[in-house]
């Protein structure tokens, strides 16, 4: 849906959409409503990263808050969507991303080793992102 809408639609709600995205992650518990979310705002960021003036707001205002709540979804059931969202906001931004790099080494790191495959896959691309992350 986020890639079916006008550039200008886009830029006019892009960073309003990643900030109320951030807040449903703060807000809510509900495990399908918060991989649903990732899912989206994934999109939004990786759309946002298209738009000059959408992508330094996002970089600058949303992006390390964005971080934080993702990587605070270790153990969780949410946790593969908040790493999917996670490399979304490494590929898009990866400066803004920089100071939390340690963080996320942690969390690469502690999936490394663990029986789901999908965890496992997620962590080792996560890991190659991690090189470019910082400014």
């Amino acid at each position: 849906m986020v890639r079916q809408c006008s550039a200008e639609t886009f830029v006019q709600h892009g960073t309003t959409w990643t900030r109320m995205l951030t807040q449903v992650l703060q807000a809510y518990d509900s495990p399908l409503a918060l991989q649903m979310t990732c899912h989206v705002l994934g999109s939004v960021v990786t759309q946002a990263a298209q738009f000059p003036a959408v992508a330094r707001e996002v970089a600058g205002s949303h992006v390390p808050a964005l971080v934080q709540v993702l990587l605070g979804a270790q153990g969780q059931q949410w946790l593969p969507s908040a790493m999917e969202a996670l490399q979304a906001c490494m590929k898009s931004f990866p400066g803004p991303c920089g100071p939390f790099k340690g963080k996320m080494e942690a969390l690469v790191c502690s999936l490394m080793d663990t029986s789901q495959p999908t965890l496992a896959q997620l962590a080792q691309q996560t890991c190659l992102l991690l090189a470019g992350c910082g400014g």
